[in-house]
């Protein structure tokens, strides 16, 4: 949801941030993601937390399963000041913590609103879940979520005999119903107020025992949340103020039986030899308590969280729910313990109910300084606003566990200074800039007059390949109106993922769609996740092969079609725009008898000509060749192959075969030239045959006449092009056969055999027109799996321009003829009806 403005932000009146640099902690919005980016600021600006992540990067970075773990890093990287890290990255590891959550609930991939505790339950379950699979395979880990772990003792003591049994249960936080009072140190004790339970004494078998519930080990991290939500399905708010304190006391919390800290020892804290001493607190009938196990806490919502006993069971200790039959609990107070809990977060939740309004946090630094952060808001903050702002909308407060030797609990710490050293401005991160034409486009083309910036696409990581290809794909008009033409058909489908992908991506293309590079980022990890359906490679962030993406992607889109298809939708798939048919006719060289063969094709793979030219390329393509072919009728072993355009695309798609060598890792850099225009001529000779997907009507708004035949060759021009499985020349891995993923016609089925004794051929002459070239794919670079992708593009106005990703330039035909020769790996050319003419921005 959108957040509400900050300057100034209605509950803060912070002070103006004069000297500090504070971008570096904001964290985009990628679609009501509010209760996320909260959480995080206030769980990443946590010392013993965030670093405990780092601390043991190399144990948990060898594991395939710590995908959160992973996430939480890369964000608090981020989040650095000196890391360089942009919006539009940070939401790609927005979106890459959404992804990671997943594994706890589906929900989090979808764009509404969720409850911040909940989350929180969730998140620190998931990263339990992390830390026993580590600990599976013999890792000596330790679990950032024990930072924030604590124990409670539960003691019965039967009202007839005395005689007394107790629990202990590991937790992550509390739970706070509000007091009368409307304080904080009141709900507390509300929360430990002791209760008369029914209870059957093994002893003398009495029926009711008074329940004294209290800390047994303390937390580092104490966090407290506010049950604000109730009523029908907890969705009405309780919005009266419950005021909190800056610190809270051990006193407050224990009375003056202190126990241990439960994941960390003085030590770690203070340098001072520990002295721990375990001990079961003593407390009297009218401090007995009853907090409510996990799942009953969750006053949120969207549903119940998982219970604390079991997401944060790691203690070496007594386990959890096991009872222990003692005579009496003798008490100790526990000295080694010198401390406070400093207020160093608050999520507070505006607006009147659950499901609705925004989530925005206060976090204090390490250098003492408060910042209220609205999403990439932030503004400076201080203790005193916040205390008085937040008291009727604060849900969860987070405290942090400070060591002293003497420390003076009546009065506060006034607010620290600012650091000057943190008022040096934050770098921001931008692609690597090439001088070259082949990066640059024309010289001295700087595009006065044409806004340029909706056509790049941010590089999410490694993602050119991905980049280039969907700039090529979605400036085809076929293409890309096809998909949103029937958009209503595909959209009721939840299994277009891909498709529904492609056409956000293309509507913020558009040059009034107020997209940014933020926004348009979390498009791009979209499509990626879509992607993996087909391959789980695309999820990482290493280099791969735009070829075999455009097949797999491609493939997608077919298999997505034919799903909608399946519930009796009449659907187009846009892939038709792209597909084609080869009839390949083999004649005996014995008796002469022919049979025949069509087959579905969405481009051609051509190897490069000695003459290093397109049209020479397409004709060694289409060469005849001579096969081994057992004849039906004279039983003869050999045949002559001639193969030919059956039906045209609307867009003809070329691979250039440029690696090869072992494992198709070697480049081929020799130039090939490749003509802005290609006649029909050059493709089928005097025999044009019809459109495959379209008829010439839906292009000239004139009446048809398809005649369907199949072309009579002589022997010298017999082809043979390779299946698509043979013509993916790409490193990463071969991609699918066209014939499989591309059938779709109504026609004769891909490898049915027709038995002629003759092939009669006749013009057709309904289709007239040529292909114009629309988009080149360039690879820059000498090796297969490396190098950059770069694309370049005509739009409808007949401009051309160069994308490198988010940098876009103007260019021209030109340029882009000479430029690409050594570099052109998949070639666009689509179809346009009438005599051939110049465009509009040709040099």
């Amino acid at each position: 949801m959108s957040p509400p403005p900050l300057s100034p932000h209605p509950l803060t009146n912070s002070p103006p941030s004069i000297g500090v640099n504070m971008e570096h902690l904001g964290l985009p919005n990628i679609g009501n993601t509010c209760f996320l980016n909260a959480t995080l600021q206030c769980l990443l600006v946590l010392p013993y937390f965030s670093k405990e992540i780092l601390r043991q990067e190399q144990l948990w970075s060898s594991s395939p399963f710590s995908n959160l773990l992973r996430s939480l890093s890369d964000v608090h990287r981020s989040g650095l000041p000196d890391s360089g890290a942009n919006q539009a990255s940070k939401a790609v590891l927005m979106w890459k913590v959404k992804y990671s959550l997943s594994g706890q609930d589906l929900k989090y991939l979808g764009d509404s609103q969720q409850d911040a505790h909940e989350l929180l339950v969730n998140m620190l379950c998931q990263l339990k879940e992390e830390g026993m699979t580590l600990k599976m395979l013999g890792v000596s880990y330790t679990c950032p979520v024990s930072q924030l772990e604590f124990q409670l003792v539960s003691v019965r003591t039967c009202t007839s005999c005395g005689r007394e049994s107790s629990t202990r249960e590991d937790y992550n936080h509390l739970s706070l119903d509000f007091s009368p009072e409307r304080t904080l140190l009141s709900s507390l004790a509300l929360t430990f107020k002791g209760e008369k339970v029914e209870f059957t004494c093994e002893g003398c078998k009495g029926l009711q025992a008074s329940k004294v519930e209290q800390f047994h080990i303390l937390p580092l991290v104490l966090v407290l949340h506010l049950k604000r939500f109730g009523g029908p399905g907890g969705l009405e708010k309780l919005e009266a103020p419950l005021l909190f304190p800056p610190e809270l006391r051990l006193s407050d919390l224990c009375g003056d039986m202190v126990p241990p800290l439960h994941s960390a020892s003085p030590q770690a804290l203070t340098n001072q030899a520990p002295s721990i001493l375990v001990s079961i607190p003593q407390t009297k009938t009218s401090q007995v308590s009853s907090p409510q196990t996990l799942t009953s806490q969750v006053s949120s919502p969207p549903g119940q969280a998982k219970d604390s006993a079991l997401c944060c069971s790691d203690s070496n200790d007594q386990e959890p729910g096991k009872v222990l039959q003692t005579a009496s609990v003798k008490q100790q107070p526990v000295k080694s313990v010198n401390g406070y809990y400093q207020l160093t977060g608050v999520i507070s939740h505006l607006g009147g109910l659950a499901s609705s309004r925004h989530y925005i946090s206060d976090i204090l630094n390490a250098s003492g300084n408060w910042f209220c952060c609205n999403d990439s808001q932030v503004s400076m903050s201080n203790e005193a606003t916040v205390l008085r702002t937040r008291a009727r909308s604060a849900y969860l407060l987070f405290y942090m566990f400070r060591p002293l030797s003497l420390q003076d609990y009546s009065s506060p710490r006034p607010q620290r200074p600012i650091s000057a050293a943190r008022s040096r401005t934050l770098p921001r991160a931008s692609s690597a800039t090439r001088g070259s034409e082949e990066t640059q486009g024309a010289r001295g083309e700087r595009g006065d007059g044409v806004n340029m910036e909706h056509l790049g696409l941010p590089n999410i990581g490694n993602t050119c390949f991905l980049n280039a290809t969907l700039q090529c794909l979605l400036v085809l008009p076929y293409f890309s109106k096809e998909i949103l033409r029937q958009e209503q058909l595909w959209s009721s489908s939840p299994f277009s993922n891909l498709l529904r992908s492609l056409s956000d991506v293309h509507r913020s293309g558009l040059p009034d769609s107020g997209a940014n590079q933020a926004s348009k980022a979390v498009l791009m990890w979209k499509v990626k996740y879509s992607l993996s359906g087909q391959d789980l490679k695309y999820l990482g962030d290493s280099q791969q092969d735009a070829h075999e993406l455009l097949v797999n992607m491609l493939c997608q889109l077919k298999e997505e079609g034919m799903t909608v298809k399946m519930v009796g939708v009449s659907y187009t798939c846009p892939v038709s725009q792209l597909e084609f048919q080869l009839v390949s006719v083999r004649t005996c060289t014995s008796c002469g008898r022919e049979s025949s063969t069509r087959e579905d094709y969405n481009h051609l793979s051509l190897d490069f000509s000695p003459e290093r030219i397109l049209l020479s390329s397409l004709a060694l393509t289409f060469k005849g060749e001579k096969v081994e072919f057992t004849c039906e009728c004279c039983k003869g072993l050999q045949a002559s192959k001639v193969e030919q355009f059956h039906t045209l695309p609307l867009v003809l798609v070329l691979h250039l075969k440029r690696f090869g060598g072992p494992g198709g890792l070697e480049k081929l850099e020799a130039p090939l030239l490749f003509p802005p225009e290609l006649r029909l001529s050059d493709l089928c000779g005097d025999m044009v045959p019809p459109l495959h997907s379209a008829s010439p009507q839906a292009l000239t708004n004139q009446a048809p006449s398809i005649q369907v035949s199949i072309p009579q060759t002589k022997t010298s021009q017999v082809s043979s092009p390779q299946t698509l499985t043979s013509q993916v020349s790409s490193p990463p891995g071969q991609a699918k056969d066209s014939a499989l993923c591309s059938s779709d016609s109504n026609d004769q089925e891909p490898g049915k055999v027709l038995q002629t004794a003759s092939v009669k051929q006749q013009p057709v002459k309904s289709v007239n027109g040529y292909y114009q070239l629309t988009g080149v794919i360039s690879h820059l670079g000498g090796l297969a799996s490396s190098g950059h992708y770069v694309s370049d593009i005509l739009n409808a106005s007949g401009n051309w321009f160069c994308c490198n990703d988010s940098q876009v330039s103007m260019s021209n035909e030109a340029t882009v003829l000479r430029t690409r020769a050594r570099s052109a790996y998949l070639l666009f050319y689509i179809f346009r009806t009438g005599e051939q003419q110049a465009p509009a921005h040709r040099a």
